[in-house]
């Protein structure tokens, strides 16, 4: 029930909720209950973006799982959650570290969607490092377990992270082939979340073939769904996207009213990735204009958080920039 006050965006009722119920086990002395309900209120704090705090509460249930018996399923699980806020914070190798950990134990215990959602989180921290074609390996094993398992929602997930990958390679029709299959099965479930990131991926296709009406009707399509879905997060990709391909066909005063808008939603959800992204590409349009002072200040910005993120290839995209700047 907690958890349900999160999911509707009630976060001081859930955790309230939370404390009484880890009051109640603690008195109980019901240890395996006692992680499980530190592990959730970690949850909650992770879902607040306060991935620091959600630390704590995942540490504490980590040393509970630990200490029990025959409990690797659970250890499993907040090894994972211990992982993604180490990612979120941008420490890629203690996330890696721990997801590694969590990899055997779901193994031991045949979780196989444990272990596809533990390879998963690995491929993504290759990614994440710019080592593409380890991110594929572990990407294309994740995919074979979900097929293995029936799981629909995560082979349409997979297929994504391996279309990303393909772009990032260069092969372009190979990863839009995937973002279609992945969008086949996504419209098949009915799933409006995964369907916009997925449109969002292909317009990403169309915009660097530079087909400007095929990007932007798949960019704001996604855009549709995602304001939908009361999604500012996913808003605010959507309107990096746009102001993006406004920027490749030289309307870049259209494409900074974009950007901007999707700068204060990336900074209003604290995701340091969109705002290193809506950074940078800001940067870019003032330094089209000759202002060359104001882009090195929207690079600076990108960068260091770039380099906080451990994103070695965009760290690297923007200081070619910022040396591009110079030279000029």
């Amino acid at each position: 029930m907690a958890l349900i006050y999160s999911v509707f965006g009630e976060k001081e009722r859930a955790l309230e909720k939370l404390n009484e119920a880890l009051q109640l086990v603690r008195t109980l002395e019901y240890k395996p209950e006692e992680a499980e309900t530190l592990n959730n209120i970690g949850l909650v704090y992770y879902d607040w973006s306060n991935a620091q705090q959600a630390l704590k509460y995942y540490k504490q249930a980590l040393s509970l799982w630990r200490d029990l018996k025959d409990q690797q399923r659970g250890e499993a699980t907040t090894l994972n959650n211990i992982g993604l806020a180490y990612s979120n914070l941008g420490k890629k190798q203690q996330a890696l570290e721990h997801y590694q950990q969590a990899l055997p134990l779901t193994r031991a215990v045949e979780d196989k969607r444990g272990e596809a959602y533990t390879l998963n989180n690995i491929g993504a921290i290759y990614s994440d490092r710019g080592e593409k074609q380890q991110a594929l390996d572990y990407y294309e094993r994740v995919l074979s377990l979900m097929r293995d398992t029936g799981d629909r929602r995560g082979e349409a997930v997979s297929l994504n992270n391996i279309g990303y990958i393909y772009s990032d390679l260069e092969n372009k029709q190979q990863a839009l082939e995937k973002f279609n299959e992945a969008l086949e099965i996504i419209r098949d479930l009915g799933d409006p979340a995964n369907e916009a990131s997925t449109l969002n991926n292909i317009g990403s296709i169309y915009a660097d073939w530079r087909e400007k009406q095929k990007a932007l009707e798949h960019f704001n399509k996604a855009l549709e769904l995602r304001r939908a879905a009361k999604d500012p997060a996913g808003e605010a990709l959507s309107l990096g996207n746009i102001g993006t391909v406004y920027i490749l066909f030289g309307e870049r005063q259209l494409g900074l009213v974009k950007l901007e808008e999707a700068l204060k939603l990336a900074r209003a959800v604290r995701d340091p990735s969109l705002v290193a992204q809506a950074l940078n590409n800001i940067a870019g349009i003032y330094n089209d204009w000759g202002e060359k002072e104001q882009a090195l200040n929207y690079y600076n910005q990108a960068l260091q958080l770039r380099l906080d993120l451990e994103d070695k290839s965009g760290a690297a995209s923007t200081l070619t920039s910022i040396g591009a700047l110079y030279n000029d």
